[in-house]
């Protein structure tokens, strides 16, 4: 299993650009990307199931079980779209350093852990090409409490107009352990 994070900030910024007819100066907007990722490999295990000697003809299945670690964390996805952010900011330079300037941020960001079984069988030859297939699994975060069945019983009085009862009304509710 690995996580892995990838984020961009597009931002602008005034840049000086010249002087006007009065010897002020001139600002532009000028727009900058700046990105970034991370990612961590948290879990990774090489495991050989079946050592075969010979060639394998026709189709075969390789049944097998494997404990994952209670502590791995669960299968996530998640892409932000674009988030725009306004701010005003002070001018670095000492001429202007009370006037504020203004500045945009756009902020993308996607995230994700994600788990993958890779299978590969060693075709022994100096020209046999191993077979190699992967599928991506979703691992479940254990939970930190079991969960237990639930029931419930409520009886209620059913009224015409607020006031007349007409009889009583009783529901019985139950989740099982897997809802």
């Amino acid at each position: 299993g690995y996580e892995k994070a990838e984020w961009e900030v597009e931002r602008s910024r005034s840049v000086r650009h010249g002087t006007d007819s009065q010897g002020k100066p001139q600002y532009k907007t000028e727009w900058y990307t700046d990105e970034y990722e991370a990612d961590k490999t948290f879990f990774k295990e090489h495991v050989v199931l079946y050592h075969i000697e010979g060639t394998l003809i026709g189709e075969h299945t390789f049944p097998f079980q494997y404990k994952l670690p209670d502590t791995l964390p669960g299968s996530f996805h998640h892409k932000q779209p674009w988030v725009h952010r306004h701010s005003y900011v002070n001018h670095r330079s000492a001429e202007y350093r009370n006037k504020k300037r203004y500045r945009q941020d756009n902020i993308q960001a996607e995230g994700k852990i994600v788990y993958k079984l890779k299978a590969t069988i060693d075709i022994g030859g100096f020209f046999a090409k191993d077979l190699k297939a992967k599928q991506e699994i979703v691992v479940h975060e254990r939970l930190d409490q079991a969960i237990v069945p639930t029931q419930a019983v409520v009886t209620a009085t059913v009224c015409l107009c607020c006031c007349i009862p007409r009889g009583k009304c009783t529901i019985h509710a139950a989740f099982s352990k897997t809802a």
